[in-house]
């Protein structure tokens, strides 16, 4: 997901924000029609990407609830699969976006083309609206809910003793304890998941509500276009709001780990100067006996040893 984020700040924040400056000189995108294909097709597979890993981050948590015993059979290597199946859908759901943006020379900006054959366009615009609507937000949606709501359920029916006390007379953590533990991730995919719902749901309503039916809306109302396109600028902020929900859930940890290899160095950085003091001291006091005692070289260690043990019984008192 992070991946995903930061690919969402670089390839749709970035060139809306050169849209926004009017400044296409400062945007290498707008320069001709591949980068023109290639940043629009990077900026919906950021956008896939970061929903579809939400997905898979929920349904894992949805297995870890309520089905534990199947979860405790998957691996890294089934995590690193689904986040692959989740790149290759992302990858192919956006493919069309090669064929439908172009390089107008004559506005000097990225565009759409649907169709040069005059009233087909609105067709084709109207489909792919509805299919990007389903694919990014209104499958996603349901199947995030389903999994919550059955996540929900299943914490609910826990029996009443789990809500005792949190740990237990030797420090061990408690059934209460351990739920926490297990909730923590839980509570912060679902804050994901909420921040995602908020940020596009506003625009998506209204992308379809004026693609699909443009006579609802009166000429007022569609004269408010720019003002209601800024809504798409939610999209980005969703990615650049995961970072802080994540420091929100984690802070604490972050804080005592990063004072603990604080901690962990001067107690090292003690002990190391402590060790050397030792060692020095030790070092001194053997060349003080040496010269007190010194021993020839024709004698052994053990002779050396027991005459100077013998020649310190006998100094005078």
């Amino acid at each position: 997901m992070c991946i995903a984020d930061a690919m969402v700040s670089i390839f749709n924040v970035a060139p809306n924000l050169c849209v926004i400056t009017n400044y296409p000189a400062a945007c290498p995108f707008q320069s001709n029609s591949i980068s023109c294909k290639i940043t629009n097709f990077l900026s919906i597979t950021s956008i896939y990407g970061s929903t579809y890993v939400l997905v898979m981050t929920s349904l894992d948590r949805f297995l870890a609830i309520c089905y534990p015993l199947v979860a405790q059979r998957f691996t890294k290597r089934h995590v690193h699969i689904s986040c692959l199946f989740a790149w290759c859908l992302s990858i192919a759901f956006s493919t069309p976006q090669l064929s439908i943006f172009y390089f107008n020379k004559t506005t000097d900006n990225c565009a759409a083309s649907w169709s040069d054959v005059k009233h087909k366009h609105v067709k084709y615009e109207n489909s792919y609206t509805v299919w990007f609507a389903t694919a990014i937000w209104i499958l996603p949606c349901i199947i995030i809910t389903v999994c919550y709501i059955s996540i929900t359920s299943v914490i609910w029916k826990r029996p009443a003793y789990i809500r005792k006390n949190t740990r237990t007379r030797h420090g061990f953590t408690s059934e209460r304890g351990r739920t926490n533990i297990l909730m923590k991730p839980v509570l912060l995919t679902f804050a994901v998941v909420i921040g995602y719902v908020l940020c596009w749901s506003p625009w998506m309503i209204t992308t379809l509500i004026t693609q699909l039916n443009s006579e609802f809306l009166n000429k007022r109302a569609r004269a408010k276009t720019e003002t209601v396109s800024m809504l798409t600028y939610l999209i980005g902020f969703n990615s650049c709001l995961n970072p802080f929900i994540y420091l929100g859930f984690n802070w604490r940890s972050i804080f005592v780990k990063s004072k603990g290899r604080e901690a962990t160095s001067i107690v090292m950085s003690l002990s190391h100067y402590n060790s050397t003091q030792q060692r020095k001291a030790a070092h001194t006091e053997a060349e003080e006996l040496d010269n007190l005692y010194p021993c020839s070289g024709e004698e052994s260690k053990e002779e050396c040893l027991h005459t100077t043990s013998d020649s310190m019984l006998n100094l005078p008192k």
